[in-house]
């Protein structure tokens, strides 16, 4: 942020002399020394553009493990960041050789069987479904399922919930995040796949169905507050009328009037 402050997304990438994810592995390892916390017991974890940054720190931090959520793998198909990093680093995605090598993500996996990573995805978001999905499948060679497809130390856990605005951005809950990491704590200390997938399937419904009723909720909101426009417009037109018929009561009590005036006028000159 202090290097470039109206940067959205940079994907922790930094500059092209100074790498910010592993500066950011540099702290955390410094605080996990002082806390005595082992580096298998250190968990990154990110959602979106933080879910591709935690596996790029992770190439720092050995033993470590990393959770992604729906994170920006195949980054050259994702065009707004490719926009960000052209204009504020200014780095070329398509070209540049050290932005290759950073962003080698598969590579990185692949480089350090001691660490352990969870790469979730939505299978609803077309945003990743279609691009960071195809890009793992191609590198481990691998037929990625609902459920959990595992190859070495990567597991790769596909879900499907629609989502508010966006299915992207259908992440964890409080609760579901509980259960995501008592998942990674299970595969990082040797859970199968097929272990894994108990908990993962059961955990599929509970995520389809919070954000299915979270759909729900906001179609009845939005029906509650369009009865309430159309009530606070009723109760408009209403004293508009109430308005127009004082007005018109007033105005024949006064013509009433004028004609009982006018009778009486004549009584009185006979």
């Amino acid at each position: 942020y202090s290097a470039y402050p109206d940067m959205i997304i940079g994907l922790y990438y930094g500059t092209k002399t100074d790498d910010f994810r592993q500066d950011t592995a540099v702290l955390i390892k410094r605080i996990a020394q002082l806390l005595g916390v082992e580096n298998k017991h250190i968990i990154l974890y990110g959602r979106s553009g933080g879910g591709s940054s935690a596996v790029g720190v992770s190439d720092y931090i050995k033993g470590s493990c990393t959770c992604s959520i729906n994170g920006q793998f195949n980054v050259d198909k994702y065009l707004f960041t490719v926009k960000q990093l052209a204009e504020f680093p200014g780095v070329d995605v398509f070209n540049d050789e050290d932005y290759k090598r950073r962003n080698d993500f598969c590579g990185i996996i692949k480089r350090n069987p001691e660490n352990t990573y969870l790469i979730i995805t939505n299978a609803f978001s077309k945003t990743d479904a279609e691009r960071s999905l195809p890009y793992f499948k191609e590198a481990f060679s691998i037929d990625t399922k609902f459920g959990i497809t595992s190859v070495g130390n990567a597991f790769f856990w596909i879900y499907s919930a629609w989502g508010i605005a966006d299915p992207h951005n259908s992440f964890d809950s409080v609760s579901l995040f509980k259960l995501i990491f008592e998942m990674i704590i299970g595969i990082s200390n040797g859970m199968s796949e097929k272990e894994a997938n108990f908990l993962a399937m059961p955990l599929n419904d509970i995520w389809f169905e919070r954000y299915n009723h979270l759909i729900k909720r906001k179609q009845y909101e939005n029906k509650i507050s369009e009865l309430n426009t159309e009530l606070s417009a009723s109760k408009k037109e209403i004293k508009t009328l109430k308005k127009q018929a004082s007005v018109l009561n007033e105005s024949f009590g006064n013509r009433l009037l004028r004609a009982f005036k006018r009778i009486l006028n004549k009584i009185r000159h006979k």
